[in-house]
């Protein structure tokens, strides 16, 4: 039987426990050392600045939607009979489609969830518009 070879910068005491199967530090050690291997360092990314003029563009927009679901109070969706309450973009948000009228489109939750998800029946049912590259 050997001493754990853990020593604790802390403690002026070195660990007095038994080591534990063919390693060199105790029960409680080791188990310490195997949880140190397993954190990960987590990486914080940079939150990315916006321009002066997106942000001008994203005042004017707020604004814009919020008359464009007054003008359409219900989803814009055939068959569709519930309250619209967000803005689908049909083309886009990038650029100038981002305060484009005729980019917008009145739709209730569930209808902007199917559109973004299904984008091939959205394309095909004309709710959305591929992007000019």
């Amino acid at each position: 039987m050997r001493l754990c070879k853990w020593i604790d910068p802390d403690e002026s005491e070195p660990c007095m426990n038994m080591c534990e199967g063919k390693t060199d530090y105790c029960a409680s050690h080791n188990f310490a050392l195997r949880k140190a291997a397993r954190v990960k360092t987590k990486v914080v990314v940079p939150v990315k600045k916006i321009t002066e003029k997106r942000a001008k563009q994203n005042r004017e927009y707020l604004e814009m939607v919020k008359d464009f679901l007054i003008q359409y109070p219900m989803c814009q969706v055939r068959d569709c009979v519930k309250p619209s309450a967000e803005c689908h973009h049909i083309q886009g948000r990038s650029n100038d489609l981002l305060t484009n009228p005729e980019n917008f489109m009145a739709v209730c939750s569930d209808c902007h969830k199917k559109i973004t998800e299904h984008s091939a029946w959205a394309i095909e049912n004309g709710y959305s518009k591929l992007r000019s590259i």
